[in-house]
């Protein structure tokens, strides 16, 4: 072990790390043997360099692509009410009905094609009862979502009146926007009685 300290203290890493740590040669032995410890001292430098925090090893992460209205051949479905829709991917599961709870992936965006929110880039789907009102959804997507089965994907277009209307949603959407939303359903839980 004295064969590995000497070399230790005569390493550059050692020397580096010791002026680094702003020692004072009056501190003595005991910090000079802190110092040689916390720095790997008898490790091969690959083996030091290998204990670097995941992170640091790792290459930067590219921020997820921020989304675009997805273009969908086919007919666009326009319901009574002014609901405006195109099929994507039809689903093969549940079907919620009024009073379910739904989980749903989407992205919305203006009719300009500026994104203003999405479930998407937080990695995490929305989930809510479906119904109007307080604590519920917009017109247009419990009226959109009550036709779709879990695993189908829409892109809805949601006329004022079935969105945010004459008030808007505070400052992130203006006052009779017409929205535009790929929504996917991922899931439904059955209330018990629905309406």
């Amino acid at each position: 072990m004295a064969g590995q300290t000497g070399e230790c203290l005569r390493s550059p890493n050692v020397q580096l790390h010791f002026l680094k740590g702003g020692l004072l040669k009056t501190q003595g032995l005991i910090a000079l043997a802190a110092l040689v410890l916390i720095s790997g001292c008898g490790k091969k430098e690959v083996e030091v360099a290998q204990e670097k925090p995941a992170e640091q090893n790792q290459p930067a992460q590219t921020p997820p692509a921020i989304p675009k209205i997805p273009q969908v051949p086919g007919d666009t479905i326009t319901t009574p009410s002014g609901l405006k829709y195109l099929e994507m991917t039809v689903g093969t599961g549940a079907m919620p009905k009024i009073g379910d709870t739904i989980s749903a992936h989407y992205s919305g965006w203006f009719t300009s094609g500026e994104l203003f929110d999405s479930s998407r880039l937080r990695g995490s789907a929305l989930t809510r009862l479906l119904k109007t009102g307080q604590g519920g959804l917009i017109d247009g997507w419990v009226e959109g979502l009550a036709s779709m089965k879990v695993g189908g994907r829409r892109l809805l277009i949601v006329p004022s009146n079935l969105g945010y209307g004459p008030r808007g949603y505070g400052t992130q959407i203006p006052p009779n926007a017409t929205l535009v939303f790929d929504i996917e359903l991922v899931g439904v839980q059955p209330s018990g009685g629905g309406q």
